[in-house]
């Protein structure tokens, strides 16, 4: 039987070859000013070809009034080797920062913000809890007063749904101040909203203007992080912060289950003597 591979037949090439040899191809037709130095390319070396493709794609892709910065880690050092240096602007877009979009990252516990020219006394205290949230530079409004707009569900959502983001300020019989930040505001929809960078705050024993307030960022994940239901009103996590606004005033603070604990342990964030509740007596948001 005669064998079917003749000589001189051809014979398929593999892709690598292809590959080494395209670079070749490429820069036939491409001036050599356009060329990077340091990737010279004699005709007899197919090696030093690889180093084109990458090198003369990225210039033509990118500006020259904006170089993009050099490699520093090795995951970069790689990426730049086979592909050519990250672009500033990949497609024209910025890449995303904890500057320009800080609601993508969880809430930091070690940064505080600045007051504001303008801002009263109380929210110069409360203004270092908005460090990188988009509330950070904006003037605060008092939407909700419960003293002024009454205790009840259906007026807490009377008057902060479809507000935006918001912050939930809350004194307990036992003297803590405490609540929480809300990046997506309230709707009263009934859906649990994801939110990694809400977080809890307290000042346990009430001093707002003598010390910083400890921060209890969202844990696990951005899952449950508010629930938005209209017949729970107030309810951050699980029962991490929970305030029912029903007759009795309520609240309920047990951290640890979508909220870190506070440092050392604690899952309360109401006053040492309060437990796991306590009775509000002031609430703004």
């Amino acid at each position: 039987m005669a064998d079917g591979r003749k000589a001189g037949m051809w014979r398929p090439v593999p892709v690598f070859i292809l590959l080494l040899v395209l670079p070749v191809v490429v820069y036939a037709f491409v001036s050599p000013a356009r060329v990077p130095s340091s990737c010279t390319l004699p005709s007899s070396s197919i090696i030093t070809a690889t180093c084109l493709a990458p090198s003369l794609i990225h210039r033509l892709a990118t500006s020259e009034d904006d170089p993009p910065p050099p490699p520093t880690t090795l995951v970069d050092k790689l990426f730049s080797l086979f592909f050519g240096a990250k672009e500033a602007k990949p497609l024209g877009f910025a890449r995303i920062s904890v500057e320009s979009s800080p609601e993508v990252y969880p809430a930091t516990t070690s940064i505080f913000a600045d007051p504001l020219p303008g801002d009263s006394r109380d929210v110069a205290a409360l203004r270092p809890l908005l460090a990188q949230t988009r509330l950070e530079k904006a003037p605060l409004n008092l939407i909700y007063d419960a003293v002024r707009d009454g205790w009840k569900k259906g007026d807490f959502h009377r008057k902060v749904d479809n507000r935006g983001a918001t912050l939930v300020v809350a004194r307990t019989r036992g003297g803590a101040v405490c609540g929480g930040y809300n990046p997506e505001g309230w709707e009263g929809v009934g859906d649990e909203r994801q939110c990694i960078s809400a977080f809890l705050f307290t000042w346990p024993q009430g001093k707002m203007r003598a010390s910083r307030p400890i921060k209890c960022p969202k844990v696990g994940g951005a899952s449950y992080a508010i629930d938005d239901n209209p017949a729970l009103a107030i309810k951050f996590g699980y029962e991490d912060f929970f305030l029912k606004l029903t007759t009795d005033r309520k609240a309920i603070s047990k951290l640890g289950l979508a909220y870190a604990k506070l440092p050392g342990g604690a899952t309360s964030l109401f006053a040492p003597s309060e437990g796991k509740m306590a009775e509000i007596v002031d609430l703004k948001v």
